[in-house]
């Protein structure tokens, strides 16, 4: 094993750590329990306060610690999303007992391709509406189902890429666990989730409580990145075809339509969830587009060339700045950038969306702020950059520039319609979350409100409305490829 992948593995044994000795810490530092609540540490008008000597990370709204809770949230985090993982591992293994190692039997294929498709928020919608109430159950319940998919992908392979695919699924559930909490879908009293979500909502009433927001944050991206971290260095599993044929698209979209309908019960309200579904796709349509040519535009510049120390910082400072969730991407741009409760005021903020029949400047100068948001997790799928080896082997071979350039985009293009169901779900996962964050009349927004109304019908035709769309995006991408890449032809 290579030596360096000690250092890899050092902030995760840190994370560990501080989860499992949580109690023992706060006690050292003398802080208080993370529940318990002390108005006596408000300020001025019951408002939060920030660090402090008593304090060090400030208080919340109801006058509790927020470095305990950090803490403890570390327990919450790594318990629900360790324990999903070690159980999508073993539901992938009694899987490949049952099939006699053949993964490739159609009907188990396509059930994980189902799966994959859909988006974890969308899974933990349809639980709820299926009455399981909010708790770590749920969350549980939504790893497993999300995590399924890679588990069994991952177990295909040995040793160390075995184990890259187990961190990479670790990293991705965490990312969930918090959007799930945007939905008031978990059920623990001291989550990372928890706290970001609570802290943007005292943020949008125009309380500067940044402290709030930061600190699990900065908790959160960091534990991410440290679990992908430590995956770059093991060894990649070789690379397989997560392309998406048209029929097997419009398979996809019957299983979801059955899986909807068959797990619902009640009759889902469609037409109240197709009225949200615009600002729904104008978010991620447009983000899309925005990351789509900005990929091409770096793929018609020479291959940037980092090597050494200077490639590993670029390298480590993109893993962390993509590794942070939407969530809180979201709320720290509500904070610095809108015009109601920025500190520098400069869009419009939460509750400002303009529809598409407004004027093109209010709708467009509405959505920048949720686009920058998303586009820090579609640039993460988006991002790369052509080999260098390739221009060598073309100019080599006579080609002229153009024809080099144009290869390049052209080649770009293709990769990045390639977009498999799952980084597809990602991406409509976040965009929901986005829209609760800054309040745009969006699927998320409507489910979000269902919930807390408890009307079943409307989140169930939430969730159909979403997964419906999730795969009908998936049969437009399969049409595409077939007119940008004659291989698809064949």
């Amino acid at each position: 094993m290579d030596s360096r992948l000690y250092l890899r593995a050092a902030p995760l044994v840190l994370l560990l750590v501080v989860a499992i000795f949580a109690p023992l810490i706060v006690a050292i530092l003398g802080l208080p329990h993370p529940g318990t609540v002390d108005f006596h540490a408000l300020g001025p008008l019951s408002l939060p306060v920030g660090p402090s000597s008593a304090h060090p990370f400030g208080v919340d709204n109801l006058g509790r610690d927020v470095l305990a809770r950090v803490l403890f949230g570390a327990r919450t985090a790594l318990g629900e999303v360790l324990v999903a993982t070690a159980l999508a591992g073993a539901v992938a293994f009694s899987l490949r007992a049952a099939t006699g190692n053949r993964y490739g039997a159609p009907v188990i294929r396509y059930l994980l391709g189902l799966l994959d498709a859909l988006p974890a928020v969308v899974i933990g919608l349809l639980l709820w509406v299926t009455g399981m109430r909010p708790s770590v159950l749920l969350v549980g319940v939504v790893l497993l189902l999300d995590g399924l998919p890679a588990a069994v992908a991952g177990i295909r392979h040995r040793d160390l890429v075995s184990a890259r695919a187990a961190l990479e699924l670790i990293a991705r559930n965490l990312a969930i666990t918090t959007s799930l909490a945007f939905f008031a879908l978990g059920g623990s009293a001291v989550s990372w989730g928890g706290m970001t979500a609570d802290a943007i909502v005292t943020i949008r009433e125009g309380i500067n409580a940044w402290w709030w927001l930061l600190a699990p944050m900065i908790a959160m991206t960091l534990s991410i990145a440290s679990f992908r971290w430590l995956a770059a260095g093991l060894p990649a599993p070789a690379p397989t075809d997560n392309r998406t044929s048209v029929t097997g698209a419009l398979a996809l979209g019957v299983g979801v339509l059955a899986v909807c309908w068959l797990a619902l019960g009640a009759t889902p309200a469609f037409g109240a969830a197709f009225a949200h579904l615009s600002a729904t796709v104008s978010l991620v349509l447009v983000a899309g587009v925005l990351c789509f040519a900005a990929a091409l535009v770096i793929a018609a510049l020479p291959p940037l060339r980092l090597r050494g120390r200077s490639g590993r910082v670029v390298a480590a400072k993109w893993r962390v700045l993509s590794s942070a969730p939407v969530g809180a991407v979201a709320g720290l741009l509500l904070w610095l950038f809108s015009s109601d409760v920025g500190r520098f005021p400069l869009l419009p903020g939460a509750g400002s969306y303009a529809g598409l029949r407004a004027a093109t400047g209010s709708w467009f100068s509405s959505l920048v702020l949720p686009w920058l948001a998303l586009s820090f997790v579609i640039a993460s799928f988006a991002s790369g950059r052509p080999d260098r080896r390739m221009d060598l082997a073309a100019r080599a071979a006579g080609l002229h520039r153009s024809r080099i350039v144009g290869r390049r985009i052209r080649l770009r293009a293709v990769d990045l319609l390639v977009l498999s169901p799952r980084r597809l779900s990602a991406i409509v996962s976040v965009a929901l979350v986005a829209e609760v964050v800054f309040e745009i009349p969006g699927l998320g927004s409507f489910a979000r409100d269902s919930i807390a109304a408890g009307h079943p019908p409307a989140v169930a035709g939430a969730a159909a409305v979403t997964a419906l769309s999730t795969a009908v995006v998936l049969f437009v991408l399969a049409l595409a490829r077939l007119l940008v890449d004659p291989r698809e032809r064949r």
